[in-house]
């Protein structure tokens, strides 16, 4: 996969070689894992008693924290790597900033109707 880039009157090529796209596809995957596990995060915006409410927060904590171990295992070998962690944390964040954000709208379009 090639690249061109001008700068200041000069063509520059950039190759990208196989550790750029097995690293585009470990992103990918971890991105997906951390999707999937962001489902398990919506457990957050549960309301329940103190004790449910402990019980559910220890399960998703859980479920995140192994999904990103097994990630880690599984995916990087066992390495640390920055956007592996960065894609994870994306993942997990964003199903439950569109369940926070839908459920916004729907509480003002409710109180633009009772007004």
């Amino acid at each position: 996969m090639d690249f061109s880039a001008v700068l200041i009157g000069e063509t520059q090529t950039i190759s990208l070689g196989a550790n750029a796209k097995l690293q585009a596809a470990k992103f990918a995957i971890c991105l997906g894992i951390g999707l999937l596990l962001g489902i398990v995060a919506l457990l957050y915006f549960r309301k329940s008693s103190h004790a449910e409410r402990f019980v559910t927060d220890l399960f998703a904590t859980l479920c995140l924290g192994g999904g990103y171990i097994a990630c880690l295992e599984i995916v990087f070998g066992g390495k640390f790597e920055l956007y592996g962690l960065t894609s994870y944390l994306l993942g997990t964040v964003v199903v439950p900033a569109i369940y926070a954000k839908v459920k916004r709208i729907i509480a003002k379009r409710q109180a633009d109707l009772k007004d």
